[in-house]
Order: C-alpha cells, then sequence, then structure tokens
C-alpha cells in the first residue's frame, strides 16, 4: 500500500472549507485513507503548524482547536510520527495559557527525562517551577 505525507495546507482545506474544489479533493483523500485504500502519514511539526495557523491567522477558539486537533489525531488510518506525544501535548494546552509549542516541549522535556529547560520564557515555569533556567 502506499504511503504519502500529508502537509498542513491540506489539513487546513479540510478543516476551513475555503476553497470547495480543494476541500472536495482533500475529502476524497482522507475518504480513501479512513477505506484503508492509502495510508497517509504526518509530521509534528505539521501539527505544530496547523495549530499555530488556526489560532493565529483564522482567529480560532483554543476549544475549537483542541476539538480539531483531535480529530485528526484519532482518524483511521492516518499515522501521526509521535501520537501520544501531541496527545499529551494536547490535553495539557487545553487548561494553560501559554502556546502549543512551549506545551510541546515540555512534554518533550519530561517524555525524554530531561530535568530542566534552559528558556527565559516564564510561560514554563506553569508546569513546574523547578524546570527551567536561565543561562
Amino acid at each position: 500500500m502506499n504511503k504519502y505525507l500529508v502537509d498542513t495546507n491540506i489539513f487546513l482545506r479540510i478543516l476551513q472549507k475555503d476553497n470547495l474544489k480543494m476541500f472536495d479533493a482533500c475529502k476524497k483523500l482522507f475518504e480513501k485513507c479512513e477505506q484503508g485504500k492509502i495510508k497517509l502519514y504526518t509530521s509534528n511539526l505539521v501539527i505544530l503548524e496547523l495549530v499555530w495557523t488556526l489560532k493565529n491567522f483564522y482567529k480560532e477558539k483554543k476549544e475549537q482547536i483542541v476539538d480539531e486537533i483531535f480529530s485528526i489525531l484519532n482518524f483511521p488510518n492516518l499515522e501521526i510520527e509521535d501520537k501520544e506525544l501531541l496527545l499529551e501535548t494536547l490535553m495539557l494546552w487545553q487548561h494553560k495559557n501559554t502556546d502549543f509549542s512551549d506545551v510541546y516541549n515540555y512534554v518533550l522535556a519530561k517524555k525524554t527525562n530531561i530535568t530542566n529547560i534552559y528558556s527565559y520564557d516564564k510561560d514554563f515555569d506553569q508546569f513546574d517551577k523547578k524546570i527551567r533556567i536561565e543561562p
């Protein structure tokens, strides 16, 4: 079975429905994936970019973004680079007032047994006052 990488703009066409021709083509692509005719793959970077674009360009509310990303992470036959890391990030991000990328880096640090994050970004203090250190 063929395997294809899905870029951010494909997910955006599905979620935004802002170009009907592209939406229809992307919908058919995901229907093939759901039916097991093709295998789709995406990266953590694509998901990070998708969250950023939905929040900053499309001005979507966090609750809507969380729902949309959950639906992507749970889509049948869609392989995701590190789905567990993204799910944990999404769960924590919905309760924190910080950037998705900061939560991602915090979760990544914890999962890889990193005890400190060098940063001047005080948003990390929301998670664990002892994890952020300054150089």
